[in-house]
């Protein structure tokens, strides 16, 4: 990958491999699923589990999780997750 694994701000620092890792971690206890894949742009492209993220935390939100492997249906299941997130 070509992104920085930290990003410094003034005296502040975020370590981008640490974060990614918690923010795995959380998606997982809160969906109760595993990534896919060790990779995280990997494992929450096709937006499958983002949208069972939104659907844990607000239930039903989102009606119609699209499962084909597709990428008519990734960019459907990246939709409305962002708009659940408004």
């Amino acid at each position: 990958s070509n992104l920085p694994t930290t990003f410094r701000h003034k005296e502040d620092s975020f370590d981008l491999i640490s974060g990614l890792e918690a923010c795995r971690d959380w998606i997982e206890s809160v969906t109760d699923e595993e990534f896919s894949s060790d990779d995280f742009h990997t494992a929450t492209k096709d937006g499958i589990l983002l949208c069972k993220l939104v659907n844990a935390i607000a239930p039903g939100i989102i009606n119609k999780v699209n499962t084909q492997k597709s990428a008519f249906s990734a960019r459907t299941n990246i939709e409305m997750f962002l708009t659940a997130c408004k």
